[in-house]
């Protein structure tokens, strides 16, 4: 399972009480089921300023690093898929309200090594651009939807570098760079 099938996971898991939740298209709504559709996956531009994992420590020579894990955010369409307007209505509020409640996906996956926390906040976009996503499903209707987007969740390299100290390159950073 990859980390971003963690997260749908997770995040369909905190949706899914008092109700049923499935991960699929709205446009496949064979069933009165809430869809959880990912919809778009964005690099998170923060994401690489935190620190490099070591893998494994040398007997005095270079540690090996791991690569700083791959950030994105995760957009999703959740869309009620009743068919009574009043169960659609009660079914956003209640998926609403289980958000606003878990604000915070946990994310534990101990056979890829993952524990991460992402944030749940409203996805900003235009209704020009919600009319878009609609429109790819090809002879659907609009339905009752919003979006959300899940930040920041980390894809894990398994690629691993030496790291070299700047004091085993010259005396100082300066002769290096050949000033001083």
């Amino acid at each position: 399972m990859s980390s971003i099938s963690a997260v749908s996971d997770s995040f369909k898991n905190i949706l899914s009480k008092g109700g049923i939740v499935d991960l699929k298209s709205p446009a496949d709504d064979v069933n009165e089921n809430t869809s959880l559709f990912l919809y778009h996956i964005v690099p998170d531009e923060f994401g690489r300023n935190i620190s490099r994992p070591v893998a494994n420590e040398g007997d005095g020579g270079p540690r090996k690093v791991g690569l700083v894990p791959l950030s994105v955010n995760l957009q999703y369409l959740i869309t009620p898929l009743k068919k009574d307007v009043t169960a659609n209505n009660d079914e956003a509020s209640r998926l609403l309200l289980a958000i606003h409640e878990n604000p915070i996906v946990i994310v534990r996956d101990i056979a890829q090594g993952i524990n991460d926390k992402m944030r749940v906040s409203f996805a900003c976009e235009s209704i020009e651009d919600r009319f878009r996503i609609w429109d790819s499903f090809k002879n659907k209707p609009y339905r009752l939807s919003f979006a959300v987007m899940l930040r920041s969740a980390k894809i894990l390299s398994l690629q691993t570098t030496d790291e070299v100290s700047v004091a085993s390159i010259g005396s100082t950073p300066f002769q290096t760079l050949g000033v001083g």
